[in-house]
């Protein structure tokens, strides 16, 4: 899975299920399903588990609150994400977007 969006909180240690040592992002990015724009974007949140070989090759001790990102990463159950990749910055493409 791809996602991009902005940290909406700085990077947080942590540990996995199995006591390994993780970085966990918080992702915000616009909700795809929102029906009324009058509203404004909705934002929807996503908790984003880095583990420690992945962040040590990473940019996330430099990531803050409010940087861009872009995460490949893996879908686990209960909807969670665990990163492949983490990237700052917005997608490679999203500069040809109109």
């Amino acid at each position: 899975m791809f996602l991009s969006g902005v940290l909406a909180d700085d990077p947080q240690q942590d540990k996995d299920r199995n006591g390994d040592p993780v970085v966990l992002l918080m992702v915000a990015f616009p909700a795809p399903d929102t029906r009324d724009t009058r509203l404004g974007v909705e934002a929807v949140l996503e908790e984003i588990e880095v583990p420690e070989e992945v962040a040590r090759n990473a940019v996330c001790n430099e990531l803050r609150l409010g940087d861009s990102i872009f995460v490949t990463g893996q879908l686990v159950g209960g909807g969670g994400v665990i990163a492949t990749e983490i990237h700052s910055g917005p997608p490679p493409d999203a500069d040809h977007e109109s």
